[in-house]
């Protein structure tokens, strides 16, 4: 049976190593069956004796380059309707493509984000995220003609928050997105990610180390469970506009030529 989706999962840096084997069996485990295309470092010495217990998974091996690059790669290579993203650290929940499967057929909406659970090194739940303006990109489930038509920004830089902003505040990113306002990633806060330089990443790994503090942990459980309450709807506040015209965003590279150029080398 074709599949509708492709599962676009990123294990670029050799620190995600004890992660990505939760990763992969979370994917393989959904309700609502996926491609799945895994994006390793070219020089990779380890990942083929964990994928060898998943013969569902295809290996790509590429240059060490930014998560909207390779998430860009990803799209154009797949063959399904839907795309979705995954970093190598987290990990969904067993129906989170069928639930969002469903809501895209029903709303018609191009995009469908979910909510998640932040989680500690070793999975312990320390608090519950609103996501009320941009959702983490492992749990974005897109219209794969919306990411063609819309790559990810690139740059040499590794900085997917940065990339995963200017996509969601692009002046051409008007389609319809839906919030669907259920627990459905688990988002692992640890201290050597990629984004660990950025202010909102910063401030989970504070989280994480209060959540230690055994009364913290169940006032941070409780407090972030109210204010998820507090702001569940099905739909994504507006942002705070990220200026394209910027001149210190002059570095990023045109997405789409790239884009196009891959289209065609992989019709």
């Amino acid at each position: 049976m074709k599949k509708s989706t492709t599962a676009i999962i990123t294990c670029m840096i050799d620190s995600e190593k004890p992660y990505i084997d939760k990763a992969l069996a979370s994917v393989i485990q959904q309700t609502e069956p996926c491609d799945i295309l895994l994006f390793v470092e070219k020089h990779n010495q380890w990942i083929d004796v964990i994928v060898s217990r998943y013969p569902e998974v295809q290996v790509r091996k590429v240059e060490l380059l930014s998560a909207g690059t390779i998430r860009n790669i990803g799209v154009v290579e797949a063959r399904t309707e839907f795309v979705a993203f995954l970093d190598g650290d987290d990990y969904w929940s067993p129906t989170k493509i069928e639930k969002q499967l469903k809501i895209a057929r029903e709303t018609r909406a191009s995009f469908v984000g979910a909510d998640h659970i932040l989680v500690r090194d070793d999975e312990t739940p320390i608090g519950f995220g609103t996501a009320r303006f941009i959702p983490m990109p492992s749990s974005w489930f897109v219209h794969r003609e919306i990411m063609l038509a819309l790559p990810f920004p690139e740059s040499p830089i590794c900085n997917c928050a940065i990339e995963d902003g200017l996509w969601w505040t692009h002046p051409d990113n008007r389609f319809r997105k839906y919030r669907l306002s259920e627990f459905l990633i688990y988002y692992r806060v640890r201290s050597s990610s990629l984004s660990s330089n950025i202010g909102s990443k910063r401030k989970k790994e504070l989280t994480a180390h209060l959540s230690r503090i055994f009364p913290l942990r169940y006032f941070i459980l409780s407090y972030s469970y109210f204010l998820h309450w507090l702001y569940k709807r099905n739909f994504y506040q507006a942002p705070v506009h990220l200026p394209w015209s910027d001149p210190a965003l002059s570095r990023w590279l045109p997405a789409r030529q790239g884009m196009e150029e891959r289209q065609g080398t992989a019709d």
